[in-house]
């Protein structure tokens, strides 16, 4: 009977570890991922939006919303977007947050049209 058990719990759990130090399970991953990623695509609209910066978070973004949405299983969304677990991205989620308000304090985006100025060949598509 003790075994039934155990198989019962085990197919409600599906990860009882991260296997990386100091990061644990989040059992509300895939949400807090899809509010995460929502934000990030919000909060980036205060770049302006020529800037390559914006266009490239908008893309990975946009795609790992667009993945998390349509898939409901976590390890099908995480061999999808192919960059680590939930628990990893939502760190790096948090941390592009901190970063999209030191680029828009320090207006990054000028500094590299100025580049762009000094050098046409240097310009992206």
């Amino acid at each position: 009977m003790a075994f039934r058990a155990t198989q019962a719990v085990r197919m409600v759990v599906k990860k009882t570890s991260t296997g990386l130090v100091g990061l644990a399970v989040d059992v509300n991953a895939r949400a807090n991922f899809i509010a995460l990623q929502k934000q990030i695509l919000e909060k980036i609209k205060v770049i302006p939006d020529h800037a390559q910066y914006r266009k490239d978070v908008e893309a990975i973004s946009g795609y790992r919303l667009k993945v998390a949405t349509e898939t409901e299983d976590e390890e099908t969304i995480e061999d999808e977007i192919n960059h680590g677990q939930l628990e990893e991205l939502l760190v790096d989620g948090k941390n592009e947050l901190k970063l999209i308000d030191k680029y828009a304090e320090w207006r990054l985006w000028e500094a590299v049209d100025e580049l762009n100025k000094a050098d046409p060949e240097r310009q992206e598509a």
